[in-house]
């Protein structure tokens, strides 16, 4: 789920010049691809200001490695992912196989806000190489939607540059002894072999924290929660699975995605024909109304698939497909399905990665005092508009696979 925030980029006159130099530089070097022989740029991308004068400072200064000795900011979560207040129903806790990918979700959700990016492994979100933090450079200039991608783009090279120097795949440029030896720890720490790393350097993704969307879905959930609540109780099912929103469309009742999915439970056309009204679009995005139809639909994939699990990434990933999947990797949970080898060519990141994103969201709101302390007596009781979110910030289904 991937949210953005653009402002517009401003250099001062007197520098235009100069910085079109540096804009035209870094287009030119922002395009060359890594190779063995090659130090990927790290351009100077972020401007402070100091009375009259410019100050350049690299993209990678705005990047905190996960192997430096200081410890990530989500990693106190941990301690409550066990369930220590037994506040998780049975069906809805986290599965060890997953936790690891769940406390990655919880990080984004309760940690790391709209203005930072996780930096980790596409395949094993386990593996975080650390975070970008965007606000800093937004706190003193504007930047286009551009030149943050491309400071995203620099960061990602000097983390692909510093691994292949501690592995001996890239000449040493950049990187110390010391720094080195710390990548080549934090891979261990992580159980992955020398073998995995070239691998593992086409894989890096980034993914933006949604810590201050999710407090507002909190305050637009907060009247309508306990009726979805009851209507899943009264049918038999998991409480637990009225969180499937807060993934779909952080609450947001005029949510719309670009492949025609509506409402706060994100249907499909078909499928709210089927399940809530054959003629009446009006009646589709009505959230009791898609409730009651939401129950009906995963009670109905749960007798299919025998595993609530594999009940939610079919409500994402259709529960045809999800069959198929069990039927021909001969497994009978989701855990098991998303280690399933050779999944990922068949199961896209987002598919792979639903079942934990609604586990982490049932946690995250089930511990939501404790995670957000004083900040939630805030937001819960503020009347304002959604927390820094537009209509196109409500978007997770248009993350990106890439």
């Amino acid at each position: 789920m991937v949210n953005r925030f653009q402002k517009s980029f401003s250099f001062h006159p007197s520098q235009c010049l100069w910085g079109l130099c540096i804009a035209l530089l870094i287009s030119f070097v922002g395009r060359t691809p890594i190779t063995p022989h090659q130090r990927p740029p790290e351009s100077a991308l972020v401007c402070t200001s100091h009375g009259d004068s410019q100050e350049l400072r690299s993209s990678w200064d705005l990047f905190q490695p996960a192997w430096k000795a200081e410890p990530l900011p989500h990693y106190h979560l941990k301690d409550l992912m066990s369930d220590p207040q037994n506040r998780i129903e049975p069906v809805m806790k986290i599965p060890k196989a997953i936790s690891k990918r769940v406390l990655f979700w919880s990080a984004v959700y309760s940690v790391y806000s709209i203005q930072s990016k996780l930096v980790h492994d596409r395949f094993d979100p386990s593996v975080i190489y650390g975070y970008i933090d965007l606000g800093r450079a937004a706190d003193q200039w504007s930047l286009s939607q551009s030149k943050l991608h491309r400071i995203e783009k620099q960061t990602i090279d000097g983390i692909r540059q510093r691994i292949g120097e501690a592995y001996g795949l890239f000449p040493v440029s950049i990187t110390q002894l010391r720094e080195r030896m710390e990548i080549r720890q934090f891979f261990a720490q992580h159980g992955k072999s020398d073998a995995q790393i070239p691998e593992m350097l086409d894989s890096i993704r980034t993914q933006s924290g949604q810590k201050e969307n999710f407090l507002a879905a909190l305050r637009r959930s907060q009247d309508l929660l306990p009726r979805m609540e009851s209507i899943f109780e009264a049918g038999g099912l998991p409480k637990g699975l009225t969180r499937i929103p807060f993934v779909e469309s952080s609450f947001h009742p005029r949510a719309h995605s670009k492949v025609g999915a509506v409402g706060i439970w994100q249907f499909m056309p078909p499928t709210a024909r089927q399940y809530i009204h054959a003629t009446n679009r009006r009646l589709w995005t009505d959230p009791i109304r898609q409730t009651h139809a939401a129950a009906r639909l995963l009670r109905d994939y749960n007798r299919m698939v025998g595993d609530w699990g594999l009940a939610i990434t079919s409500y994402h990933s259709g529960v045809g497909r999800v069959r198929r999947l069990a039927r021909t990797h001969g497994v009978d949970q989701a855990p098991q399905l998303i280690h399933a080898p050779g999944i990922r060519e068949n199961l896209g990141f987002a598919g792979r990665n639903f079942f934990s994103e609604v586990l982490a969201a049932n946690f995250v709101h089930s511990y939501k005092t404790e995670l957000f302390a004083e900040v939630i007596k805030r937001t819960l009781a503020s009347h304002h508009a959604p927390l820094s979110c537009t209509a196109k910030d409500q978007r997770p289904w248009q993350t990106p696979e890439s």
